[in-house]
């Protein structure tokens, strides 16, 4: 592999280092096969390995309505990669698949049937079993919490309950007050939760405590179903620039979202815009303005990207924009770091049985 492939992504820059450095510092864990052991318990050994996730073709339907109705296809044929340090934003209108393909890149998905190819590392997400809910975390849309409990109790409990068992007490109560301080909560720590008949904490502050709950897991990958929704938009923004901070750390961050703000859109590595469940476009976030001027769809001046790319896919029925990204250079420069990724990181960083 030649620096042409690197070439083909302009960020690559940003995780090379961080590749570099996890290749340099997990040395100890690797096999003589060049594949990386996991411990008694499942857990990547080295706390810096950091995970790539690559997928291609992938194919999601549901049953039918009734026995004679035809399987409804919900994904089709969605190809993409996003790197160890980016976030990747899924965007779409209302029933684009957004959540959908989330849950089935998180490999979520316990009905239906999937076709096509999802790997971790270059690794395929059935091998890897139920070891990959040990390395990634999920959070869901809608928070759930015990409301009767403070921030700081519900993080003790949900440390307890997910971190090893050989950790200290101590050690496991030190990282909740770490992240306390790290997630701007640290005021609201002994403040109960609540729900709707008892006032509490913030919708912003519910959705750091969420995050929270999935960092002390210290996941590798990082899903987020629609972080921003319900919330204003001072509340978003530190949400988005929570999420910047644990991706820089090398953390693979992957969201879907509903048309934010402009200011959160710069905060976006990769971009997968959906209709009906195909790609209308994956690449680059910084890419997609000039991209869709390329096909006809020139951005006027003080538009938010976002709110222009979901309207224009939207707006234009009789536009058949996956079968012109499938057509475009762009799409074969996607599947040649797609290949890369695949390569890179099963040769390097791929899980051991």
């Amino acid at each position: 592999m030649g620096d042409s492939m690197i070439d083909l992504e302009g960020q690559w820059d940003k995780s090379a280092k961080s590749a570099t450095t996890t290749s340099t510092s997990a040395t100890s864990t690797l096999s003589s096969s060049g594949r990386l052991e996991l411990s008694s318990s499942g857990a990547l050994l080295g706390a810096s390995t950091t995970i790539a996730v690559a997928w291609q073709e992938l194919r999601y339907s549901v049953p039918g309505a009734s026995r004679k109705d035809a399987p409804k296809e919900l994904i089709c044929g969605v190809s993409g990669a996003v790197l160890p340090g980016e976030i990747l934003a899924i965007m779409g209108g209302s029933g684009a698949g957004k959540s959908t393909l989330l849950d089935v890149l998180a490999n979520r998905k316990t009905t239906g049937t999937l076709e096509g190819s999802l790997t971790f590392n270059g690794t395929p997400a059935a091998e890897i079993g139920p070891l990959l809910r040990r390395i990634t975390g999920y959070v869901t849309q809608e928070d759930v919490f015990v409301p009767a409990l403070t921030v700081r109790e519900n993080l003790d409990f949900f440390a307890a309950m997910t971190n090893d068992s050989q950790i200290p007490e101590s050690e496991k109560l030190r990282f909740v007050d770490e992240l306390l301080k790290e997630l701007h909560l640290e005021h609201v720590a002994d403040c109960r939760i609540g729900d709707t008949s008892k006032r509490g904490l913030s919708g912003g502050e519910k959705k750091r405590v969420a995050i929270a709950e999935q960092l002390l897991r210290n996941p590798k990958v990082l899903f987020l179903d629609e972080p921003t929704s319900g919330l204003d938009a001072y509340s978003s923004q530190q949400v988005m620039e929570l999420l910047h901070r644990v991706a820089a750390r090398g953390v693979t961050v992957i969201c879907s979202i509903h048309q934010p703000r402009s200011s959160i859109f710069e905060l976006f590595d990769k971009l997968l815009v959906l209709k009906k469940g195909r790609t209308a476009f994956m690449g680059k976030a910084s890419e997609a303005v000039d991209y869709f001027a390329s096909i006809g769809y020139a951005m006027p001046s003080g538009f938010n990207p976002a709110d222009f790319f979901v309207d224009v896919v939207l707006s234009k029925e009789d536009k058949d924009f996956a079968a012109v990204f499938e057509a475009s250079e762009l799409r074969q420069r996607v599947a040649q770091v797609r290949f890369f990724v695949c390569f890179f990181f099963a040769h390097f960083f791929a899980f051991a049985g």
